[in-house]
């Protein structure tokens, strides 16, 4: 039981120091930099996260990600966080659930691993893309320009993981795409995992 324990409590560990990283790094920060800490935690957590599936079962990330979600749900009430959220939002108690949704419907453990880099990569692409050239903006606030880097990295990281063949790596992430521009705040790091995981299952 103990051994059981040992793989995910050393992710966790792992994930759990970079967010520490992060949050310290962004309170000695200023300005554009408190953003880049926040794009680092977000990206990295999911990056280290992907990396464990090499030792840890995804069948744990259900737990984790719950719980991660739990205690975005209470430490802010406490604790004010900069590298979290730039804002008071869903955004880090989303990230949690996206993650133990992902976990208990992906299909395998690429699925699972493409939901998560998508989450972290295609995600933050889209804000970066979006915010640099957002060519049309919609009523959400979000940008036809952002879901277009959105879906290339999205295909790109289906494709890159053995996932999907590109051929469908392309037309799934047309799909997830349109999740990411429907999806209303922070919730899309609820809706692109589990839209990923889903689809899973028609791409095995």
């Amino acid at each position: 039981m103990e051994e059981q324990l040992l793989a995910p409590l050393a992710a966790v560990s792992m994930i759990g120091a970079w967010f520490v990283v992060c949050e310290v790094a962004a309170r000695f920060a200023a300005g554009a930099e408190v953003e880049l800490f926040r794009k680092a935690a977000h990206i990295g957590g999911t990056v280290l996260a992907a990396g464990s599936l090499l030792w840890v079962e995804v069948i744990d990330y259900v737990l984790i990600g719950l719980a991660f979600a739990v205690v975005m749900a209470v430490l802010p009430r406490f604790v004010p966080l900069q590298a979290m959220s730039e804002r008071v939002s869903a955004g880090p108690i989303a990230y949690g659930l996206g993650v133990a949704c992902a976990a208990l419907v992906a299909p395998n453990a690429a699925i699972f691993g493409a939901a998560l880099l998508i989450l972290g990569l295609a995600d933050t692409a889209a804000v970066v893309i979006g915010k640099r050239w957002p060519l049309r903006r919609l009523r959400s606030g979000k940008s036809v320009g952002g879901g277009l880097g959105f879906w290339l990295i999205a295909a790109m990281l289906l494709a890159g993981v053995g996932a999907v063949a590109w051929p469908l790596a392309l037309a799934v992430a047309v799909l997830l795409a349109l999740v990411e521009l429907a999806t209303p705040g922070g919730w899309d790091n609820l809706s692109v995992p589990a839209a990923v995981a889903a689809l899973g299952w028609l791409m095995v």
